[in-house]
């Protein structure tokens, strides 16, 4: 138990210098963000239920016209294929999924929101480091992904395999990833909710 303390201490000491440094997929650190938006990011998260002056919102004809629509499809498209392979879907891959669904297929409308969505600027949402991927269309190679057991979620072999499979070594078993690779339509499904 005193093993884990010291690990757990060490490890807040050796990761404290990287507060407010944004972590890309790979592991690697992006751009450092400045105190002002860091502290913003802190305020608007503990407000969360407050409206900010950069706060932007869809007309009630899109909600319902374009977000129902796309969410009602993504889950669907989730349904389908599984949450783990979900979060590793290409758009090609979603909208092939779609289309054999009761749903039917996205619309010229759907499509066009999809696109604004992904290129609007991500801090427009409140995500600050680096872009994943810039390509809508963009794969993930499953062959370098590995399935995380028992959580649902696939990491990148390599060096975020090593670090996930270090601290649940360290820390054992209460630790829990909640999150791993997020692929462009798992992105999308989270920006819209």
């Amino acid at each position: 138990m005193q093993r884990r303390s010291l690990i757990k201490g060490l490890a807040l000491s050796l990761t404290a210098p990287l507060a407010g440094k944004a972590f890309a997929q790979d592991g690697t650190i992006a751009a450092p963000i400045d105190a002002a938006t860091a502290a913003r990011m802190q305020h608007k998260a503990k407000h969360f239920d407050q409206d900010f002056e950069d706060d932007f919102y869809l007309t009630t004809e899109q909600q319902t016209h374009l977000l129902l629509p796309v969410l009602s499809k993504l889950a669907q498209a989730k349904k389908v294929v599984g949450f783990g392979h979900f979060n590793l879907m290409s758009v090609d891959e979603l909208l092939k999924v779609v289309a054999r669904t009761e749903l039917g297929a996205f619309t010229r409308l759907e499509m066009d929101f999809i696109e604004e969505t992904f290129f609007r600027d991500a801090k427009a949402y409140g995500f600050y480091g680096a872009k994943v991927s810039t390509e809508l269309l963009s794969k993930i190679n499953i062959s370098k992904t590995i399935k995380m057991p028992g959580t649902g979620h696939y990491v990148f072999r390599g060096r975020p395999e090593v670090l996930y499979k270090e601290l649940k070594k360290d820390v054992g078993d209460g630790i829990v990833l909640t999150s791993g690779i997020r692929s462009v339509v798992k992105q999308l499904d989270l920006f819209q909710r």
